[in-house]
């Protein structure tokens, strides 16, 4: 839930019930947010789902899936934050025709997502949400999406040119490992997945969510121009 009353924004995690607010002023100078007409909804927890993305993707010809380029997406703001819209915008989609009612519609999905990934790997409550298909969809697509995520991931690190690999942190450098070993995932003996499956499932979920946060603060404490 989000609340806006006068020049302040809060907003409500559904999962956990955690409250933060935000003067509107702070979020425009630091984040670029709110320069508009859009509602606080709009920017910081947008309604963009993973099955619209995949349909606007599809429509517009784009290889990718929606869970690869979030991850991607993710990736870029961690590592050069004052570059990622035109890098991640000019690495998906082509030129193309101006006049293309699809490509419009999935560059505008784009920027859409753009902005939930921005409020999510910035929140200071920690309310970073990876786009991954909804759980009443079968744990194969699940793991599959969670697996093409850390691709995403691993693929726009390298592009974003953060810091050379050598010279990370250590707690950056397992971390990437750790999502290295997550885009192997064998996927093939989840046809008959148990309770286990689900639970484990959703173990690597919430590891992914905590340590691209963990991601985006170390390197912002080594300081990666990331603003």
């Amino acid at each position: 839930m989000v609340l806006m009353r006068s020049n302040i924004v809060c907003t409500e995690n559904p999962v956990n019930g955690a409250r933060a607010c935000y003067p509107v002023a702070l979020l425009r100078a630091r984040y670029g947010l709110f320069t508009g007409a859009e509602t606080a909804f709009e920017i910081m927890h947008n309604s963009l789902t993973y099955a619209e993305l995949e349909s606007r993707l599809a429509a517009a010809r784009v290889e990718l899936g929606a869970a690869e380029i979030d991850g991607l997406l993710c990736a870029l703001l961690c590592g050069n934050r004052k570059g990622a819209r035109s890098l991640f915008l000019a690495e998906i989609l082509s030129e193309g025709d101006v006049n293309d009612l699809l490509l419009g519609e999935c560059r505008r999905s784009l920027d859409e997502l753009y902005d939930r990934a921005l409020a999510g790997v910035t929140d200071p409550q920690m309310g970073f949400e990876p786009l991954l298909p909804g759980d009443e969809m079968p744990l194969t697509d699940r793991a599959l999406a969670l697996r093409d995520w850390c691709a995403g991931f691993l693929y726009g690190f390298g592009l974003s040119d953060a810091r050379q690999m050598e010279t990370l942190g250590d707690g950056v450098r397992e971390v990437l490992q750790d999502l290295s070993e997550i885009s192997r995932l064998d996927t093939a003996e989840l046809a008959d997945a148990g309770d286990e499956d689900e639970e484990a499932l959703m173990q690597l979920t919430e590891f992914l969510r905590v340590a691209v946060m963990n991601i985006y603060d170390d390197l912002e404490a080594e300081g990666v121009d990331q603003a």
